[in-house]
């Protein structure tokens, strides 16, 4: 032993310490280690790493003897400043995790040494700075400041893990309950455009907390990648119109698995997307610009980052229903007779058939659909049927009024007979009130699992009618009927018919007289979008 520390001593000094994975020993403790080195006068400068490197002290068991260690290395004159730099590094990057006083302690050692912090010690800086005395993006800022962005893993690791603490929180902040704030949410997004390949976890938290606040344009910045990514974020159906608009897919970005699992989806996205009015968030237009000035901040704060800030184009309501629609029809499931696709094929009936320009391709489609599903035929005449009614109402068209007529199936279905009574109300109220007279003693009274009986239906559909006419009086004549014939019975019959009335109210007390029946008129519209 003597021989080989002779031969040790006859070497260059080391000036790089090797933190290998050889422990020093793992048969004897490293205090026993330490107790043997304070005794000895020849000591190697590579014995230092050693120890901080034996399985006591990495493993967090002997961590509070670190000290010790340093501060032999740190009187030892054969141990070179960047031999120190070295340990000192070694200490943040391992031993923070168990002690993170460690990290002021040696952050102030390597100033002194005129040393720098590594880039993987500042990852785990930040990773367990439990934020009470500085936040981890303030440290960011700090860090930022004295590196230089590259492509390596460890500047790449540092986003992530910034990024994981904005989307978390620090320690202190997860204690009060924390919930990423609309700056932690653009730093976050920020981040995000700077990493190569970011965690699909924190990505899809960042995305969901973007969703919960309808910060939509932040979406569009961030990008969607696929249907299965948009699910995970668990929309409503009016958010999923927007999401899709901004994935924008092509026919073969859904797999044939993804359109078979989710029929009832598609059905009412089409139905959505379908509609004229476009869908608007409150974040469109001020707060954009907010939240787009304050990432522009970031921008200049951190000009080393070169983020892109470039918004790509979302897609028009109307576009995006062409596209599901061409989705749909090239996976050939409107071609399958099946009747799991029948409820898909009626929706794209009537999202073609309640508007003025596709009414021709309803018709089309109609003739392919009675011909491919026979045993719906009613359901396909009444939905074409309902839709004609539609359209007579919108454009006063008594035309659409006869061609609906002629396309009601006998005997004729309730909810056909639901929409005859609208589709005549802004023509002849008279007409719609003999139609239910001759009608109502043959329609089912008998509730259903929502607690709605087609009787009921019918109901609401004369009430609507007379309504539009601004007949309040007749209106509660019939509704008081309903219920001394026990066709309103339940609750929620009853609150559908108070909702009804409180709508007319509602409209009734526009001044605007053209606008009043141009609100009366959406009623009836909307009633018949609803059958």
């Amino acid at each position: 032993m003597l021989k080989q520390r002779q031969l040790l001593r006859q070497l260059p000094h080391i000036r790089s310490l090797n933190f290998s994975q050889r422990h020093y020993s793992t048969e004897i403790s490293v205090r026993e280690k330490l107790l043997k080195l304070k005794e000895s006068k020849d000591i190697p400068p590579s014995v230092y790493s050693n120890l901080l490197n034996h399985n006591d002290i990495i493993t967090g068991k002997e961590v509070e003897i670190v000290d010790e260690i340093i501060d032999l290395a740190k009187n030892d004159s054969n141990v070179t400043n960047e031999s120190r730099v070295q340990l000192h590094n070694f200490v943040l990057k391992n031993l923070v995790k168990y002690d993170y006083s460690l990290s002021v302690v040696h952050q102030s050692e390597l100033s002194d040494l005129k040393g720098v912090v590594d880039l993987d010690s500042m990852v785990e800086i930040i990773k367990y700075n439990p934020g009470r005395v500085k936040s981890s993006w303030e440290l960011f800022e700090t860090t930022m400041s004295t590196i230089e962005p590259d492509s390596s893993e460890e500047y790449q690791e540092l986003l992530s893990t910034v990024l994981s603490k904005l989307v978390h929180g620090d320690a202190s902040e997860q204690e009060d309950g924390y919930i990423m704030n609309e700056s932690a949410l653009l730093r976050s997004v920020f981040l995000l455009k700077c990493l190569k390949a970011p965690s699909q976890d924190l990505l899809e938290k960042v995305l969901a907390r973007a969703l919960e606040t309808d910060n939509y344009q932040l979406i569009q910045l961030i990008g969607l990648q696929s249907f299965e990514q948009i699910k995970n974020l668990e929309p409503n159906t009016n958010q999923f119109v927007q999401l899709w608009s901004i994935w924008n897919p092509s026919p073969s970005s859904l797999s044939k698995e993804e359109i078979e699992n989710n029929l009832d989806l598609w059905k009412k996205l089409l139905w959505r997307t379908s509609e004229k009015k476009e869908s608007t968030s409150p974040k469109d237009n001020s707060s954009h610009q907010e939240s787009f000035s304050y990432l522009k901040q970031l921008q200049e704060q951190f000009p080393k980052l070169q983020v892109d800030l470039t918004v790509p184009k979302k897609t028009d309501q109307d576009s995006t229903f062409q596209s599901l629609a061409n989705i749909l029809e090239e996976s050939g499931i409107f071609k399958n007779p099946e009747p799991k696709y029948t409820p898909l094929r009626v929706t794209l009936l009537k999202s073609y058939g309640m508007s003025k320009d596709g009414i021709k391709t309803a018709f089309q489609l109609y003739h392919d659909f009675i011909s491919l599903d026979k045993q719906n035929v009613d359901l396909y005449m009444t939905t074409m049927a309902t839709s004609s009614f539609y359209l007579a109402v919108k454009n006063n068209d008594s035309r659409h009024l006869m061609i609906g007529e002629a396309l009601i199936p006998q005997p004729i279905p309730y909810k056909a007979l639901q929409a005859q009574i609208l589709g005549h109300s802004s023509f002849d109220i008279q007409k719609s009130l003999n139609l239910f007279n001759d009608h109502i003693k043959d329609v089912s009274k008998k509730v259903n699992e929502l607690g709605i009986s087609p009787a009921t239906s019918l109901i609401e559909s004369l009430i609507t009618s007379y309504l539009s006419k601004k007949d309040l009086q007749f209106a509660h004549l019939i509704h008081d009927g309903a219920i001394m014939n026990n066709i309103i019975t339940t609750e929620t019959a009853k609150n559908r018919m108070k909702a009804i009335f409180k709508r007319y109210g509602e409209i009734n007390g526009e001044e605007d007289n053209d606008k009043m029946a141009v609100m009366l008129k959406d009623q009836v519209l909307e009633s018949l979008r609803e059958l």
